[in-house]
């Protein structure tokens, strides 16, 4: 775990909520620190040359992860990030969704390797983006439907 920052807080091999004795771990959490610390964004990552059932896994471990978090907390949703390799994508997960929802880039594919963004391209801008924007948004992500498709980043309101 790394020292709080500006009251944030990213940790690595994490259990996704506090409840005593859960032996689940996602890769990294991001908290921020409001009254108590709460979940912001849950990581999961595959190696570079991940198969598709893999990358299906990754996406399924990230929702999974944050689906559990939000049933503990009682929140109604956050945000999570899965990389593959060098490439990067944003979602937001909702408590009453089936599964989640993209985020950065804006796009309907799941498990899509060609809809990631790769950290060195000209899009990967894109990712800091949506990461800075997360922040700002704290603990609520943008209502559904509510994503900019130009932009990559939510409507303020």
């Amino acid at each position: 775990m790394y020292p709080a920052a500006d009251g944030w807080v990213v940790s690595s091999q994490q259990p996704p909520t506090s409840e005593r004795g859960d032996r689940r771990r996602v890769e990294t959490t991001v908290e921020v620190l409001q009254d108590s610390l709460q979940k912001l964004l849950v990581v999961e990552a595959k190696h570079h040359n991940a198969s598709q059932d893999e990358i299906q896994e990754v996406e399924a471990q990230a929702y999974n992860g944050c689906m559990k978090y939000l049933k503990y907390s009682g929140r109604t949703a956050m945000y999570a990030m899965t990389v593959v390799g060098t490439r990067a994508r944003l979602w937001t997960v909702h408590r009453k969704e089936d599964y989640l929802e993209p985020y950065i880039p804006n796009g309907r594919g799941l498990a899509a390797i060609g809809e990631y963004i790769k950290a060195n391209s000209t899009e990967g801008y894109q990712i800091i983006e949506g990461l800075e924007q997360t922040k700002i948004d704290h603990l609520l992500p943008p209502k559904k439907g509510q994503i900019l498709k130009s932009l990559g980043s939510p409507q303020l309101s």
